[in-house]
Parts: C-alpha cells; sequence; structure tokens
C-alpha cells in the first residue's frame, strides 16, 4: 500500500478549509468584498490544480483495457456523486431539474463535472502520448499530448462562441489553466532535481509569489467576482494562479502536527 503524501494532503485540507469557510459567508450573507473575493480566488482554483497533479501521476497507459479501466474509475467518482446529488435535492422533479442542471452545472457539483471532464482528456492524451511514445519516440508522444489538449481548449471555445451552455463550457475554459498548471508542475517536478527543495529552502519565494497575487488582487480592485473583459479575467486567473502557487509553497513549509492536522 502507497504511503500517502502528506504535504498534497496538507494543501487538499487547506482549499476544504477556505471552501467551508467561504460557504459560511456566502449562506450568511456576509460578503464584504474582500474576505470572501480572496478566499474564492484560490480555493476552487487550489482543488483544481491538484487535481491536474494527480491525474498526471498516472506513468502508462498502453492498452484499451487500461484505458476503459480509469475512464469508469473516474466516472464512478465524479458522475455517481454528481446526478446523485441532483436526485437528492429535487426528489420529485428529478428529470425536469437534471436537464436543467446539465445546462447550468453550477445548480449543482459543478466542479464533479468539470474534474470529469478535465479527467477524461487527461486519460485519452496521456494514452496517445504512450502510445506514439512507444513507437516514435518522447518528443512524438508529447506533440500528440499538447494536440489532444489543444483540440478539447478549440472545442470549449467554438462551444461558448455558438452559445451552447451544455455542461457549462464556460466553467471548464475558466479553470482549464488551473488544472494544466498542475499537469506541468508534476512534469517538471520529475525533471528537477531536490524535487523543488530550492524553493523550499527560502521563505522569501513563496511570501514573492504571495505579494505579486496581492498585486494581482489590488489591480482588480479586491473584485473577483464581475469579468467585464478580457484583462479583468487575465487579471483573475493570475491572481487566482499565483495566489495558490503560494499557499501551496506555505503549506509545504508547514512542519509537525499543524501539518498533520490539515492533513487529516
Amino acid at each position: 500500500m502507497k504511503e500517502r503524501n502528506r504535504n498534497i494532503d496538507a494543501v487538499r485540507g487547506t482549499a476544504a478549509i477556505l471552501v467551508m469557510f467561504g460557504h459560511c459567508i456566502v449562506l450568511n450573507q456576509m460578503q464584504d468584498g474582500l474576505i470572501y473575493d480572496m478566499i474564492k480566488s484560490v480555493q476552487m482554483p487550489l482543488f483544481i490544480l491538484v487535481s491536474g497533479y494527480l491525474a498526471s501521476k498516472t506513468k502508462y497507459i498502453h492498452t484499451y483495457q487500461e484505458l476503459g479501466r480509469l475512464i469508469k474509475k473516474r466516472a464512478a467518482v465524479c458522475l455517481i456523486p454528481f446526478f446523485t446529488w441532483v436526485l437528492v435535492l429535487h426528489p420529485t422533479t428529478f428529470l425536469v431539474s437534471l436537464r436543467e442542471t446539465m445546462f447550468q452545472t453550477d445548480k449543482g457539483l459543478w466542479f464533479l463535472m468539470v474534474l470529469f471532464l478535465f479527467s477524461f482528456v487527461q486519460i485519452l492524451a496521456r494514452y496517445g502520448q504512450c502510445f506514439l511514445e512507444k513507437r516514435k519516440g518522447i518528443l512524438a508522444g508529447w506533440i500528440v499530448f499538447i494536440v489532444i489538449w489543444s483540440i478539447f481548449g478549440i472545442l470549449l471555445l467554438a462551444q461558448i462562441m455558438s452559445g451552447n451552455q451544455f455542461l457549462s463550457p464556460h466553467l471548464s475554459i475558466y479553470y482549464l489553466p488551473f488544472y494544466l498548471a498542475g499537469v506541468l508542475v508534476k512534469n517538471v517536478y520529475d525533471y528537477i532535481p531536490d524535487k523543488f527543495e530550492i524553493a523550499n529552502r527560502f521563505l522569501s519565494i513563496p511570501i514573492i509569489i504571495l505579494c505579486l497575487a496581492l498585486l494581482f488582487f489590488i489591480s482588480l480592485q479586491y473584485d473577483m467576482i464581475q469579468v467585464t473583459d478580457k484583462k479583468i479575467l487575465l487579471l483573475q486567473l493570475l491572481a487566482s494562479l499565483s495566489g495558490s502557487i503560494g499557499i501551496i509553497l506555505v503549506v509545504n513549509k508547514i512542519k509537525g502536527k499543524s501539518k498533520q492536522l490539515l492533513s487529516f
């Protein structure tokens, strides 16, 4: 049995605390225009980034059987609770509510659908990468990996431009950079000596990254909710990405019982 990575669990624990705190603020209508926006900027991006990182731990997919097994596993983890939640909330109007939720996934557990879509594409991309890598070499494998993800991104943009809201493509396109950042971090992690220990040795590095996130946040006038143009969207993405990376580095430096508690 593989030993769990306490650093990853601690990051997930931190994200879970942020999500719960953020929902408490919303449900009690206590949004103050600052604390909630700061929480919102990192709570889900942090989860999605870690999910991308963990998804990249799958080393090889060589057969259709492995491909099908992994897709079924992700479907069971993500789709069963997604549809069950709709049934629990709307037992007497399930079909009507399900139809609405399929076009407005944020009425349900939207992040599960987003994660399933990302996981599905990641599994296909990994299979294609392994298939070509074995026959044509590492470079060919990485090319097909990038092509498959690029096709997915293009399809999402085309769907948004067409006005089709099935599975809420705007959510997938917004969180896609965070998932891919996690995928990138895992692949870079495998090739850098000392496993990012260089970054962990210096407290200044996470502080600088968090200050950068704060700078983006201030430039947005503390608003992570409204999106008026592409510049605002880009600043929001940068604030969320740098904030998430900063939190990961800070949590990674925590030791002892505090780390154990966050992991638990």
